[in-house]
């Protein structure tokens, strides 16, 4: 290990300053379910862009609202160009996942299951001495995540009950499918609302199931907290109980960066045009206002910046 790495909590941390290995490790993961998020300098905590710009733990019910304008007007913006889009209105957590795609401010963190796009965001206007690759393992996520929030919903029998008295004659994995989408649609509801004193805050990895171009391009993936304030890497960590095998975070010198990105654009094909990040952004002008207002409003809660 480099001696000017410094290494994330729990998390394994690989130094890796041959691009052949590097390239190596991403393709082992080709069969596998994990999720990666590349970064253009060394941070050992990854956080949302709430809560890098506020203190925002005493701003919930504040910042709840400011995505909720935000929401609106993404969906005002977005209906009037598509009518068949009414449908996702009230998955306010698809909309923020757009809203991230813009660099609005949001809870989200936002994730690829590529790990070659996670690494062209590493090598992305990169002019530091490190970037880095972090990864986690979604199917062992989607595994133990549920845990989270058993105390939120009904148990099995009584969601069953109610699942039959719409259809009485529903085969058992229809039964199952139907259940499992309440609760996550009854979960996901309680992230826009003030969670209750004596509520313990959770963790969730999301998939955006639209087609929205960018995030598409990008094989977006997202994590989220119910709480403002949040750590995603200790949150992830601490739910997978400390199991390194499960947490990997790659560093890579700047000198096979260099060649990473040469890579990436010759043999992947993968630069700023073909990962969207060129296309129009229909409210760009409205975010920029907004984010200005609200560092204005709250300025008194603004973490400096270094």
């Amino acid at each position: 290990m480099d001696k000017n790495v410094i290494e994330a909590s729990n998390w394994d941390n690989i130094y890796v300053d041959k691009l052949d290995d590097l390239l190596d490790i991403f393709d082992s993961y080709k069969r596998k379910k994990w999720v990666f998020r590349g970064h253009h300098d060394q941070v050992v905590d990854i956080t949302s862009k709430f809560d890098r710009l506020f203190d925002s733990k005493n701003l919930r019910s504040d910042l709840l609202q400011i995505e909720n304008e935000f929401i609106d007007k993404d969906i005002n913006l977005f209906v009037d160009q598509n009518k068949n889009i009414i449908y996702f209105q009230n998955l306010k957590y698809l909309w923020l996942g757009k809203l991230k795609h813009y660099e609005g401010p949001t809870r989200l963190v936002d994730w690829s299951s590529d790990p070659l796009v996670a690494s062209f965001f590493m090598c992305y206007k990169n002019w530091g001495d490190f970037g880095e690759v972090w990864a986690f393992d979604a199917e062992e996520y989607n595994r133990i995540g549920s845990e989270q929030w058993k105390g939120f919903v009904p148990p099995y029998e009584e969601l069953k009950n109610e699942v039959l008295s719409s259809n009485s004659n529903l085969p058992q994995s229809d039964i199952d499918t139907q259940i499992g989408l309440f609760q996550f649609l009854k979960y996901i509801s309680k992230l826009f609302f003030d969670i209750n004193q004596n509520d313990k805050p959770f963790f969730m990895c999301l998939q955006n199931p639209w087609n929205f171009t960018r995030i598409k391009n990008q094989k977006g993936f997202f994590t989220i907290s119910s709480d403002f304030g949040t750590s995603h890497s200790t949150a992830i960590t601490n739910l997978f109980g400390n199991r390194r095998e499960f947490c990997k975070r790659y560093i890579v010198p700047s000198i096979i960066i260099k060649k990473l990105e040469k890579y990436l654009l010759e043999e992947e094909h993968l630069c700023a045009e073909t990962l969207g990040l060129l296309d129009d952004r229909p409210f760009e002008n409205y975010i920029m206002e907004k984010t200005s207002e609200i560092k204005s409003r709250y300025r008194n809660y603004l973490i400096p910046t270094t």
